[in-house]
């Protein structure tokens, strides 16, 4: 078995830089067949994990939620394995098969290779400033609106991780954010609204411990929506520590569906990301599709 690593040193605040050395002396002593690769940026991340699934059986994402969404995107359509060594601020993606960042740990677990085929979303859209139509894949959850704002502000903050940097971006994003016009649909359903966010998860969570599609299964051949209705602010933060147990249903703001395509528009500029990967703040229409069972993951 040949084992691809592929490390981001920014992850976890540069907790990334601080493994490299630790990471190579157990390999060796291990007496693994494996190559490890510091990779320079996201979209060099992606190209360096298609590179290595041609002759790699695992391709190990050494980082965070974003890492694990850039190495996925470039496993895809390979037989390569996805393995996960999690050192990011949420690692919410990490978490649902009970990955460990405790590095002799993680490593035992690659060894063992058991394996979960789960489904993969896609999402094709434009930009204003990329004219034409860019596709990206996730394996956790896309968001648009109010969810993926709070995404943007995090990537600007580099003092706080995980849940606590989550509340600080929703809070300062609360603080200027303006809800926008758009039309969700799905099979025959449309809803035109003002809408304060909406989560698409193939997982149940994001952002370090958010449950905004608590129902949600990696393999169940369906994206869970989540749509949230306009709401004040003191709404919002009536609404919002529900999310941290996926009790929000309850509010009749809160919407769920399924299904395994749904188209987003807008006249307004719209802000998404995928993975937490903000995708661009000046789209106006996403096309979401699902693809069953499409990437093969390591587990505990």
């Amino acid at each position: 078995m040949k084992i691809h690593f592929i490390v981001n040193p920014q992850a976890g605040r540069g907790k990334g830089r601080g493994v490299l050395r630790k990471l190579e002396s157990i390999l060796k002593k291990e007496r693994l067949l494996y190559t490890l690769h510091v990779t320079a940026g996201p979209t060099s991340t992606i190209e360096d994990a298609r590179r290595a699934s041609r002759d790699s059986d695992v391709v190990v994402a050494v980082g965070g939620d974003g890492t694990v969404n850039q190495v996925a995107n470039g496993l895809r359509g390979s037989k390569a394995l996805l393995g996960i060594i999690p050192i990011g601020s949420g690692n919410d993606f990490a978490n649902m098969f009970r990955l460990p960042s405790h590095l002799e740990t993680a490593i035992s677990i690659l060894k063992n290779r058991k394996v979960v085929a789960i489904d993969l979303g896609r999402v094709g859209y434009k930009t204003d400033r990329l004219r034409t139509v860019q596709e990206r894949y996730f394996v956790n959850g896309l968001g648009i609106g109010f969810d993926a704002a709070v995404a943007y502000e995090t990537t600007r903050v580099r003092a706080l991780k995980g849940r606590p940097l989550y509340l600080f971006g929703l809070l300062k994003t609360l603080m200027t954010y303006k809800p926008s016009a758009f039309k969700v649909s799905w099979e025959n359903i449309t809803l035109n609204n003002r809408h304060l966010l909406v989560a698409i998860g193939n997982g149940v969570c994001v952002g370090g411990g958010f449950y905004l599609t608590p129902y949600a299964k990696l393999d169940d051949g369906k994206l869970d929506v989540c749509v949230v209705d306009t709401a004040s602010m003191m709404r919002v933060l009536r609404i919002f520590p529900s999310v941290l147990k996926g009790k929000h249903g309850k509010y009749p703001e809160v919407h769920f569906f399924q299904t395994s395509n749904v188209t987003i528009e807008s006249a307004d500029a719209l802000c998404a990301h995928a993975d937490g990967e903000i995708l661009g703040r000046d789209i106006r229409q996403l096309n979401i599709n699902l693809l069953p069972r499409a990437l093969s993951v390591i587990s505990n």
